[in-house]
C-alpha cells in the first residue's frame, strides 16, 4: 500500500508538466493582459484550460506521426517556457490554502481509489470495474506506441485498438520514460481532472458573473441528484444494494464525484469542450489585439482533444456548438456565429487520423450513433402490466413509456439543480435584458438536453452517448443553480417554498454523494474470501511481471458478460486486467474486438479457450497456445479447471504457484 501511495504522489508531481505548464506558456503568449498581477488566479485557469484544450491533441498527433519520444520533447519545451514565465513573474508562490484544498482532495482520492492491503486481505475499490480496462489502455499504448494495438484481443496478431485514447496517450507519457506505474498514472490523473474541474467553475463564473459564486459553484461538484431516496425505497422493499447508486437508472446520470473517479478522460473531454465554447463565447484577447483571431484554431484543438478523449463529448460540443451559432445568427451576432463555424470545421483536420481509425471496418459494422428516447427507468418493470400492449406494439409501447418517464427519471437524477432551472428561467422571463449570460445558459442547457435525450450509442448496450453528452447539461445547470444562490443572497431574500425545496434538495445531493463515495470503498470488503483472492492475484501478477517479457501474452479464464456488479467472477476478471500488465488473447465472449480487431478469428479461438476450462491436458493446451500465441496461462480456485488434477493447470510447468492461483508456461513449451 506504501508503494501505491508514492507512486501516486510521484506521478500527481508530474501532471503540472503535462496539464499547467503548456497551457502557461501559451496563455503568456496569447493572452498577455491575463497576466496582470491581481489576475493571477484568472491565468492560472486559463492555463489548465488551455492544457486541457491542445495538449491531448497535439500528444496524438506527434505521437501519430512520429513516436511518443515527440511529444515529450515537445512538452519538455513548453514546460520551460511556461516556468520561465512563472519566475520572471514571481508566481511560483501558491497560499498555504489551496495547498491545504489540493492535498484534501489527493488524499480523498488515494483513500477512495488505492488497494487496502491487510494481514493476506486485499480490498479494492469498486472503481477497479472501469479502471482495470483503462490500465490496460495505457500499459499498450506505453509498450506500442500510437497507434495502440488492442490489449484485449490476440487472436495470433496484434489488432488494432479502435477507441478514443487521447487521456491514455497522455497517461502513457510518464509511464514511458519515467516508469511509472499505469495505474498510479490513472488515479493522478483523476485528481488532475478534478481540480481541472474547479478551475472550469472558476474560470466560467469569472467570465460570465464578474467571479461571484465560484466557491458556491465549487461546493455544488460535491451535490449530485436524488439517487439516494431510490436506494432508500430500493432496500426498504428488498432490491439488492447495487455498488454505485447510479446504476437504478438505464440511462443513468452521474454525479461529478463519480464521474471524475470512475472515467476521467470523459471529464478530460468535457473541460476541453468547455474551453472551447469560452474561447468563442467570452474571447480572453483584447479586441486591440491582432492575435484576436488566434481564439478560433484554439477552440477548434478543443473541440478535436474532446473527440478524442471522448468521441461522445466531442459529437455532442460539435452539435451544441451547431446549434449555438444558430442562436448567435438570430440575435444578430453574425461574426461570433462564424468564428463558431469555422472552429467546428477547422476541428476536423486534427480530427481526422482518429476519425479514419475509428471508422475502419474491423468492427461491428453498424452506425454507433442512432436516434432513440432516453430510457431514465427501466421500462421492464411495466412489463406485466402493460402485457398486451407490448405484445401488440413493442416499439411503440417502449416509446411510450420512455417519454412518460422522462420528466420523473430527470427529476430525480438532477434534483437541485432541476429546480434552479425553472427558478432561473422564471427569473429570465422577468428580465428585461435578454442577452444576458443567463439567457444564454439557458438555451445551451435546453440544447444539450435535447441532444442528450433524443440521440443515443449503439456501440455497446449502454447509451455511452447519453451517459457523457449529459455532462454538458450538468455543467450548465451548476452555473445556473450558482447565479440563482448568488441572486438570493445579494438580493437579501428571505426564506420561502422555492428556497427551502432547493436547500433540501441540496442537502438530499450532498447525502447521496456521501452514501455513494462511502459505497464505492466498502463495498469489498463485504467478501473476505474476495480479498484473499484478490491479494493473491496481485501477488502473482508482481511475481510473473519479473519473468515475462513485454511482448508475452497471458490468458485467463474469459469474463462470460460484462455485467454492471461486483459479483466474484466479474471483480476477478476486472483484478486479472488491472494486474497483468501484459497482452491477453480474450477478456469476455466477444474477445474484446468491440475495441478493435478482425471478430472473424472471435469464434474459433473461444472454441479453443473453452477447451482450456473444460480441463485440456498439457498437450491439448500447448497446441492451443502455439496456435494463438499465448505464452502464460492463468489458474484460479474458482475455475472448473482447478480442481481437475489431471488438467493442464497442474502438469504444465509453473512459474507462480499461490493457494488460490497458479500460472504457468503453455506456448512454446516441450512436453518432458
Amino acid at each position: 500500500m506504501l508503494h501505491d501511495i508514492v507512486e501516486v504522489f510521484a506521478a500527481t508531481a508530474v501532471m503540472p508538466l503535462l496539464l499547467f505548464l503548456p497551457g502557461y506558456a501559451i496563455v503568456s503568449l496569447l493572452f498577455p493582459d491575463e497576466l496582470e498581477p491581481q489576475k493571477r488566479f484568472v491565468t492560472w485557469m486559463w492555463a489548465v484550460a488551455i492544457s486541457f484544450a491542445t495538449v491531448p491533441v497535439l500528444i496524438y498527433l506527434a505521437a501519430r506521426w512520429g513516436s511518443l519520444i515527440f511529444p515529450a520533447v515537445g512538452l519538455l519545451v513548453l514546460d520551460m517556457l511556461g516556468l520561465r514565465q512563472l519566475i520572471r513573474r514571481g508566481e511560483l508562490h501558491i497560499h498555504a490554502k489551496t495547498i491545504c484544498w489540493i492535498a484534501i482532495w489527493l488524499i480523498f482520492v488515494l483513500v477512495e481509489t488505492i488497494d487496502l492491503s491487510w494481514r493476506g486481505h486485499l480490498y479494492v475499490s469498486g472503481m477497479v470495474l472501469d479502471h482495470s480496462y483503462r490500465v490496460a489502455f495505457i500499459q499498450t499504448i506505453a509498450t506500442h506506441g500510437v497507434p495502440p494495438q488492442n490489449p484485449l484481443y490476440f487472436p495470433g496478431e496484434a489488432q488494432p485498438l479502435r477507441y478514443y485514447y487521447f487521456w491514455y496517450a497522455l497517461c502513457a507519457l510518464p509511464v514511458r520514460f519515467l516508469h511509472l506505474e499505469p495505474r498510479a498514472v490513472l488515479v493522478a490523473s483523476c485528481i488532475a481532472v478534478g481540480l481541472a474541474l474547479v478551475s472550469m467553475v472558476w474560470l466560467y463564473t469569472q467570465s460570465l458573473f464578474d467571479g461571484h459564486g465560484k466557491y458556491i459553484g465549487t461546493a455544488l461538484l460535491a451535490v449530485t441528484g436524488l439517487d439516494v431516496l431510490v436506494v432508500i425505497a430500493n432496500t426498504a422493499s428488498g432490491v439488492p444494494l447495487d455498488i454505485d447508486p447510479e446504476w437504478w437508472s438505464r440511462d443513468q446520470v452521474t454525479s461529478w464525484v463519480d464521474t471524475v473517479l470512475w472515467v476521467p478522460h470523459h471529464a478530460a473531454a468535457l473541460i476541453a469542450a468547455l474551453t472551447a465554447l469560452l474561447l468563442l463565447w467570452k474571447n480572453p484577447v483584447p479586441r486591440s489585439s491582432r492575435l484576436r483571431w488566434i481564439t478560433v484554431p484554439l477552440a477548434a484543438l478543443g473541440i478535436s482533444s474532446a473527440f478524442g478523449l471522448s468521441a461522445y463529448v466531442g459529437l455532442a460540443i460539435v452539435l451544441l456548438l451547431a446549434m449555438w451559432s444558430l442562436w448567435l445568427l438570430k440575435k444578430g451576432e453574425r461574426t461570433q456565429a462564424a468564428q463558431t463555424i469555422l472552429a467546428i470545421v477547422l476541428s476536423a483536420i486534427p480530427s481526422l487520423p482518429l476519425l479514419l481509425e475509428l471508422s475502419a471496418r474491423t468492427g461491428s459494422g453498424h452506425a454507433p450513433i442512432a436516434f432513440g428516447i432516453r430510457e431514465m427507468v427501466h421500462v421492464d418493470v411495466f412489463n406485466e402490466l402493460l402485457a398486451s400492449p407490448i405484445h401488440s406494439h413493442p416499439q411503440l409501447t417502449s416509446v411510450f413509456l420512455r417519454l412518460l418517464l422522462l420528466p420523473i427519471g430527470y427529476f430525480v437524477e438532477f434534483g437541485a439543480f432541476g429546480i434552479a432551472f425553472f427558478i432561473a428561467l422564471q427569473q429570465n422571463k422577468r428580465s428585461s435584458t435578454q442577452h444576458s449570460p443567463r439567457a444564454s445558459l439557458l438555451f445551451l442547457t435546453v440544447a444539450s438536453l435535447i441532444l442528450c435525450t433524443f440521440i443515443r450509442s449503439t456501440a455497446i448496450q449502454n447509451n455511452d452517448f447519453g451517459y457523457r453528452s449529459v455532462l454538458l447539461t450538468q455543467f450548465f445547470l451548476l452555473l445556473l443553480t450558482t447565479d440563482v444562490i448568488v441572486r438570493w443572497r445579494n438580493q437579501g431574500s428571505r426564506w420561502n417554498f422555492r428556497s427551502a425545496l432547493l436547500a433540501g434538495m441540496i442537502f438530499v445531493g450532498l447525502a447521496g454523494s456521501a452514501y455513494q463515495i462511502v459505497v464505492l470503498r466498502v463495498y469489498a470488503f463485504r467478501s473476505p474470501h474476495n480479498a484473499e483472492v484478490a491479494y493473491d492475484l496481485r501477488s502473482g501478477y508482481k511475481q510473473l511481471q519479473r519473468i515475462a517479457a513485454p511482448a508475452d501474452v497471458i490468458e485467463w479464464e474469459p469474463s462470460p458478460a460484462l455485467t454492471a456488479d461486483l459479483q466474484p467472477e466479474r471483480l476477478e476478471h476486472a483484478l486479472h486486467l488491472l494486474y497483468a500488465d501484459h497482452q491477453t488473447a480474450s477478456t469476455d465472449d466477444d474477445c474484446g474486438s468491440p475495441f478493435g480487431g478482425k471478430p472473424t478469428f472471435c469464434g474459433s479461438l473461444q472454441r479453443d479457450l473453452l477447451r482450456l476450462n473444460r480441463g485440456a491436458d498439457q498437450a491439448a493446451a500447448i497446441e492451443i497456445c502455439d496456435r494463438w500465441g499465448i505464452r502464460y496461462l492463468v489458474a484460479t480456485e474458482s475455475e472448473p479447471v482447478w480442481k481437475m488434477r489431471e488438467a493442464w493447470p497442474w502438469r504444465l510447468p509453473p512459474v507462480v504457484q499461490l493457494p488460490h492461483m497458479r500460472v504457468v508456461t503453455c506456448g512454446q513449451t516441450k512436453l518432458p
